[in-house]
């Protein structure tokens, strides 16, 4: 018998619709409603469970859509990140990323076709998305003088690929490939154009399902910044305080960090900087920005500052902490499906001038399972590109705050992960503010 058991809806049945037709989404006034209800990972027999199968078949839809929608016929992927999306394929993916092994061709019609050398074909997932593994050796950093050979006869079984499944229109968008690779292509006939345009306006919305795993990574991330709080302390490395973030992580299903910034005292302004073996101080201040993949492959990116005791902030750090959260939340009253990005633009926080050299370089990009569509800069930056383009529901959104004074040596970090709806917003990351700053 069929379950058509919705675990959206079950979340959100003790609200009142604010439309029915209009896919299950409501105005809700707790805005950590979501986040107070993620489930469990388990398989059991008593409670509902995520549709990965689901997940898959939504996210294969959302690319074949946009290939369509562009009258393209099929797109050659290599990014790993883009692989996972359109097919479910996570093996090794951060290798992928260095030495492209296998690729996927994803046709607007016909589902998935892998191709991997022959010894690497056996790991593949068998996944119903995957229509085809075929024999193709990706990987022509390994050639040597060889290299244009490799890839020569690398092309031939690509172009062949589309032949036999009926794609005689040889346009064909990639994403990550080297210059031999595409000289190769073109050396077929095939007319090589852009992936990312495509893959980033599938990406954009998400389906309900995927907002529980987000959910679900983001409380790891938080169970990791609770340990990081715990280990702060004069004497304690960043790199060690950064360490139980990744051993978390790990340790809960996660897979890797993107990035390794957590810094403290000085090294925290300007931001964007990595943490190194400098020894905490007591009244520094310490920032970090998660950046992990965690669970489900998931992109869980919040931030947070912590203070480092013993003794009480100085009135310049809880003023800088003041003016984060006030710029966080006077940018969250903003958003909600239908504004657009020059709306945001025109409405943002206006930084103090002391402040606006050290911004962070976006107020707000989308996330999934990486960076995703919108990236939406400050005034001092943005050149009027997509004004006119509204957020939509199911859009997840990182909301940025970095408050750096030209005439300070720290800076505060500050960052929350949200999902878009036609009330407002839902808080996913809900990790509280220190407490101590906010005095």
């Amino acid at each position: 018998m069929n379950c058509d058991f919705n675990l959206w809806e079950f979340f959100m049945s003790k609200t009142e619709w604010v439309d029915p037709a209009k896919r299950n989404f409501r105005t809700v006034p707790d805005r950590k409603y979501l986040a107070k209800n993620t489930p469990g990972v388990s398989l059991v027999d008593y409670a509902p469970q995520i549709d990965m199968a689901g997940v898959r078949a939504y996210r294969l839809k959302r690319v074949q859509d946009e290939l369509k929608r562009a009258g393209l016929p099929a797109i050659l992927l290599f990014d790993a990140v883009n692989m996972r999306y359109a097919s479910g394929i996570a093996l090794e993916q951060v290798q992928q990323q260095r030495h492209p092994y296998r690729g996927l061709i994803v046709s607007a019609e016909k589902g998935c076709i892998a191709f991997s050398r022959d010894h690497w074909r056996p790991m593949l997932p068998a996944l119903e998305t995957i229509t085809e593994i075929r024999p193709s050796d990706a990987n022509m950093s390994k050639s040597g003088p060889a290299a244009v050979q490799s890839a020569s006869l690398w092309a031939k079984d690509i172009a062949q690929i589309l032949r036999e499944h009926g794609e005689h229109d040889l346009r064909l968008p990639v994403d990550r490939l080297p210059a031999i690779a595409i000289s190769a292509l073109l050396k077929e006939g095939i007319k090589i154009m852009d992936a990312d345009s495509i893959m980033y306006a599938a990406r954009a919305i998400k389906s309900p399902d995927e907002i529980t795993l987000f959910s679900i990574a983001i409380s790891v991330g938080e169970a990791g910044a609770f340990k990081m709080r715990e280990a702060l302390r004069p004497g304690v490395t960043e790199n060690e305080v950064f360490s139980h973030l990744h051993q978390t992580n790990i340790a809960m299903g996660g897979e890797w960090c993107d990035l390794r910034l957590a810094k403290s005292g000085g090294g925290t302004n300007p931001g964007l900087q990595e943490h190194s073996d400098r020894r905490v101080r007591a009244g520094d201040l310490f920032h970090f920005d998660t950046d992990m993949i965690g669970p489900f492959g998931t992109f869980v990116d919040f931030s947070r500052t912590f203070f480092c005791g013993p003794g009480r902030p100085s009135d310049k750090q809880r003023d800088m902490y003041k003016l984060a959260v006030e710029h966080i939340e006077h940018n969250l009253s903003i958003i909600k499906a239908g504004v657009t990005i020059g709306e945001i633009v025109d409405k943002c926080f206006r930084l103090p001038s002391n402040c606006i050299k050290g911004r962070y370089m976006s107020m707000m990009h989308g996330f999934g399972l990486t960076y995703d569509y919108p990236s939406i800069r400050y005034p001092y930056d943005y050149d009027g590109t997509g004004k006119d383009e509204p957020l939509h529901e199911y859009m997840t959104l990182c909301v940025e705050a970095l408050i750096a004074p030209d005439d300070d040596a720290e800076a505060v970090k500050l960052e929350q992960q949200i999902l878009v709806t036609e009330g407002g917003y839902q808080l996913l990351s809900t990790f509280p503010y220190e407490e101590k700053l906010l005095l």
